[in-house]
């Protein structure tokens, strides 16, 4: 186990966490109501995409936003076929 017990340490691990730009989000898909673990990631204040249930395989608009590290903002909505 690595305990940071230095303020230098203490420095680069936060700033190593900074630079990842990533955050977990879990949402439930409109369709067959699944948990998914989406990785978002946080470089863009605003995205929007479209992505595959991994269970029923239909597609969601994924839609969100940032304000600096702050998720403001999630939809995950079904697509009219």
């Amino acid at each position: 186990m690595f305990v940071l017990n230095d303020r230098k340490e203490t420095e680069c691990y936060i700033l190593k966490e900074q630079m990842t730009g990533e955050f977990e989000h879990t949402f439930m898909c409109p369709y067959c109501g699944a948990q998914i673990n989406m990785i978002l990631e946080q470089f863009y204040p605003e995205q929007e995409y479209i992505e595959d249930c991994e269970v029923c395989c239909n597609p969601i608009n994924i839609h969100y936003k940032f304000q600096g590290e702050d998720l403001i903002h999630f939809d995950a909505k079904p697509i009219g076929q």
